[in-house]
């Protein structure tokens, strides 16, 4: 009779835990989630960014970038892509559409697979890519956004020196576990259903090894932001709530001093990244320019001559600006390039909101346009020849 009670509490235990998968499944609960992100805005260019949706033109440049291109807090006729094609006019660049590839938040992985999804339906003459320093670097590194562990992308990672990956699929919707009820234990243990930074650290190296300390005559950070960059204290109470300078998954990143390998890492991966999307553009037969607005023109230091410490949560990091921008120099020295030095505080919307005003935007445009016509030599006035596909 034993045998038969325990045959009759598995064969009920079974059937209850096959009706509640079954009744998760149908209900859809717990959900997948998409890998990375795109656009979901309603003014939509033809490529489903945000944009002015008009007319094509023999030609397409494709200005690709994160939330500088964005441009949310400009209208459409203030984005960086109409800017820009105003400039490529005056250029004597005409027949030419700018389309923006952009959304907040974007590294170079995300604009590399948004390239690749492109290039099988258009042929642009140009891409350009609008680098964001200050972000995309730890982007490229991180499997997720801000904060830690925050929203899942998609996201390469080198093995003996050679990009792979990305690990998931752009846009696809994903969960770790395929079971409905596993999902929902892991969901009350509070485990993420993606693919977190900690499962990652290990392919990244290790990050900068910080010094405990409690000494009052070193600044905090929010106190080095103030001196360096004249934002009023009031302004930044939640400034480190978006910084982890213990993982180096932060607006400093670059700015660290000595070199972590943590971010040895991150400036191989992005070089990988860029390389990537060279090559897919050059592929295309479309030419390529990567481009950013840096303050200063980058040295070949080999130790920097600003360094500064600060206090970050009882910890001190040595951080430079030099060294910075000896970095992005560093990076796009193999690449074709154009560095924008016009750029300071009066070059921002505001001391809240970071991003390029107008004015500033106008003038990079310009320096931009100048530097693809002198590239291509474009006669004045005249229009470009349309390539075979476009």
């Amino acid at each position: 009779m034993k045998w038969k009670w325990s045959a009759l509490l598995f064969v009920s235990f079974t059937f209850c835990v096959a009706l509640s998968e079954l009744a998760l499944r149908l209900m859809g609960r717990p959900k997948e989630i998409t890998i990375g992100w795109t656009h979901d805005g309603v003014e939509k260019n033809e490529l489903g960014f945000r944009g002015r949706y008009g007319s094509l033109k023999p030609n397409t440049i494709l200005l690709m970038g994160d939330s500088e291109v964005l441009a949310s807090a400009h209208p459409l006729a203030k984005m960086p892509e109409t800017r820009f094609e105003e400039s490529l006019e005056r250029f004597g660049i005409t027949h030419t559409r700018v389309m923006s590839v952009s959304s907040s938040g974007w590294g170079q992985d995300q604009e590399l697979l948004a390239l690749k999804t492109i290039l099988k339906t258009h042929k642009p003459s140009h891409v350009v890519l609008w680098m964001t320093y200050r972000n995309d670097f730890w982007n490229n590194t991180f499997p997720t956004h801000l904060p830690k562990n925050g929203y899942p992308k998609p996201t390469y990672w080198l093995e003996n020196e050679l990009l792979k990956g990305p690990n998931l699929e752009w846009l696809a919707l994903y969960h770790r576990y395929d079971w409905h009820l596993v999902r929902v234990f892991a969901s009350l243990r509070k485990i993420p259903s993606y693919p977190t930074d900690d499962e990652w650290s290990a392919r990244m190296g290790l990050p900068y090894a910080a010094a405990d300390s409690t000494d009052m005559k070193i600044p905090t950070i929010e106190e080095d932001v103030h001196l360096t960059q004249g934002i009023p204290l009031s302004e930044l109470k939640d400034f480190a709530q978006w910084e982890d300078f213990e993982t180096e998954k932060t607006h400093f990143h670059l700015e660290f001093y000595p070199p972590s390998q943590r971010k040895r890492y991150s400036i191989a991966l992005t070089k990988a990244l860029l390389k990537e999307i060279q090559t897919a553009t050059e592929n295309s037969g479309a030419k390529f320019l990567v481009t950013t607005p840096i303050a200063k023109q980058p040295l070949e230091q080999t130790t920097p001559n600003d360094l500064r410490r600060v206090r970050f949560r009882d910890k001190v990091y040595g951080l430079s600006l030099s060294e910075q921008y000896r970095v992005v120099g560093d990076t796009l020295k193999d690449f074709p390039h154009y560095l924008f030095h016009k750029v300071g505080p009066s070059s921002l919307i505001s001391s809240k909101d970071r991003h390029l005003n107008d004015r500033a935007i106008k003038d990079f445009m310009d320096g931009v346009a100048q530097r693809i016509h002198k590239d291509l030599n474009f006669p004045p006035n005249q229009p470009v020849a349309t390539r075979a596909g476009s």
